[in-house]
């Protein structure tokens, strides 16, 4: 039970960790490594900071979302976008 979680727990924190660096090695490259070290910082305080702060949404509500108003948007976007061509 509660080995499993702390797995589950860790995965979710070296997601975190993994795409802060990623992102700071993206903007600034690997050249300048202060910089990046504080971009990383930013980012991963601000992936912790939007974790905390905003609601999570129940599964079923949010594809209750995308099936009844996302897709009937998105479809009618490629509809536009078909429409366009011709």
């Amino acid at each position: 039970g509660g080995g499993l979680f702390a797995l589950l727990f860790l995965a979710e924190c070296c997601a975190i960790l993994f795409s802060s660096v990623t992102a700071a090695v993206w903007m600034f490259g690997s050249s300048n490594l202060v910089l990046a070290f504080f971009t990383m910082m930013f980012f991963n305080m601000f992936f912790l900071l939007v974790r905390g702060v905003y609601p999570r949404y129940r599964y079923d509500l949010l594809m209750l979302f995308c099936w009844t108003a996302l897709l009937r948007f998105s479809l009618s976007l490629l509809l536009l976008k078909l429409l366009s061509y011709f």
